[in-house]
């Protein structure tokens, strides 16, 4: 595969793409945890050619038709950084994995890129507005799809990490609002007992 070899002289060796790469405070963290990618391709050689692309840098893991997919989909949840889903599969199309993802809620943390040699305007328009992130058509370039599938996989992983922050801070500001209570509550069980004390025939 001439164009595959040449694409892939580009990318840098020995890069491996993790977690630690964008969550640069997590420096301390002994586990190296490499993103993982689905693709789903009723095409053997196509399939071949994008893991042989990108297993270098990435777990990646295949279906070859779209009810195996689903079930790793299902199977793999979140922990999938990226699927890449051909249009036209068997049994199944591309676009129906994709309306069962929408419907599931799962577009909202594994972002899709679609693949297909049809590039009409009405298959790509579709694929957005199923949820699909971006959708790249054949013949294309390997180093594209490299830096895309990178990019995307960069973007969604700081939005995640961006959703543990908010999520740990209201988590600790609620916990400061009860200890702020509980203080509250016994300065003034102390400012009662106070009064009790001075005034013990007085009535509340």
């Amino acid at each position: 595969m001439p164009a595959l070899l040449y694409s892939k002289r580009k990318i840098r060796k020995n890069m491996v793409v993790t977690e630690n790469d964008i969550n640069e405070d997590n420096n301390n963290t002994s586990e190296v945890k490499r993103f993982k990618i689905l693709i789903i391709d009723d095409s053997e050689k196509n399939r071949g050619e994008l893991t042989e692309m990108l297993e270098r840098e990435f777990d990646v893991i295949n279906a070859s038709d779209a009810k195996q997919g689903i079930e790793m989909i299902n199977k793999y949840g979140e922990d999938i950084a990226l699927l890449l889903l051909e249009v036209k599969i068997c049994r199944m199309s591309g676009f129906e994995v994709l309306t069962y993802m929408k419907h599931s809620g799962l577009t909202e943390n594994i972002p899709v890129i679609m693949i297909s040699d049809e590039k009409s305007e009405s298959f790509i328009r579709r694929a957005y507005d199923l949820g699909a992130v971006d959708y790249i058509g054949r013949p294309f370039d390997f180093q594209t799809v490299y830096t895309r599938v990178l990019n995307t996989i960069k973007l969604y992983a700081k939005q995640r990490r961006l959703e543990k922050l908010v999520a740990r801070n209201m988590v600790e500001k609620e916990k400061n609002n009860r200890m702020l209570i509980g203080v509250l509550e016994q300065v003034i069980e102390y400012r009662n007992g106070e009064v009790e004390f001075m005034y013990p025939t007085l009535k509340f």
